[in-house]
């Protein structure tokens, strides 16, 4: 609440055009330094957007070009660097443990954990390494990158935008719409589980459908052939 309120205070005295190129860097930042509050940059936008220092169309489309341009500069770092990025004696800057867990939402849900991947709290930091790492093309993961920044843009900008200067309903709206990131990462995972599931009992089914080899009719083994003589020495 306090960012929220300091972000409010200090953007709104400066021109439109500061005020843009700021968010702009708020929401790239975010994808390459985590701790950047790009969450709260983009109420704050919609916020001033809703008392006309900024217009919220020209808003949403600077963060949704920044947004997607930010995941795929760590996509590009992982692509780069590879597995090496898990090798515990180098890169002490990454989490290991939280890109395991990309790696394996990666894996298990394919491209589509690009497009929700600005809903995943937790994850959403390492899910550019994941899928750089696991070598998605690039055109591809980046219009996935930037359905997922657009989605996100237009759902905070039009939050703060829609409730003004009611901090309070901000405040619980965006804690909220956080909760809901850690929901559909549950629902993700349990739908991912289901599949598997599922795959191992059709596997499973279609090995109990195979017929059992014919038993040999004179109940004898098939014979062993001999080995052959050795060949006689050339005079």
């Amino acid at each position: 609440m306090d960012a929220l309120n300091d972000l409010y205070v200090w953007l709104s005295g400066l021109s439109p055009v500061l005020v843009y190129a700021l968010l702009f860097g708020f929401s790239y930042a975010e994808n390459v330094f985590p701790p950047v509050p790009g969450d709260v940059a983009l109420v704050v936008g919609g916020m001033l957007a809703g008392i006309g220092v900024v217009h919220l169309p020209v808003l949403v489309v600077l963060c949704v070009v920044s947004g997607a341009v930010g995941f795929m500069t760590v996509y590009g770092v992982g692509w780069k660097l590879g597995p090496a990025l898990l090798d515990p004696d180098r890169y002490r800057w990454v989490p290991k443990d939280q890109l395991r867990r990309a790696q394996a939402s990666v894996n298990r849900h394919g491209r589509g954990i690009v497009l929700a991947n600005r809903f995943l709290p937790g994850l959403r930091s390492v899910i550019g390494l994941a899928v750089g790492m696991s070598r998605v093309p690039a055109q591809s993961t980046f219009l996935l990158a930037t359905l997922s920044a657009a989605g996100w843009s237009l759902l905070l900008c039009g939050l703060g935008y829609a409730l003004g200067d009611n901090r309070d309903a901000l405040a619980r709206a965006l804690g909220q719409v956080r909760t809901g990131g850690v929901v559909l990462l549950a629902v993700l995972a349990l739908v991912g589980l289901g599949f598997y599931v599922r795959g191992v009992r059709r596997r499973a089914g279609v090995e109990a459908a195979l017929p059992d080899p014919a038993p040999d009719p004179a109940g004898l083994a098939p014979a062993r052939a001999l080995p052959a003589p050795p060949a006689e020495p050339v005079p």
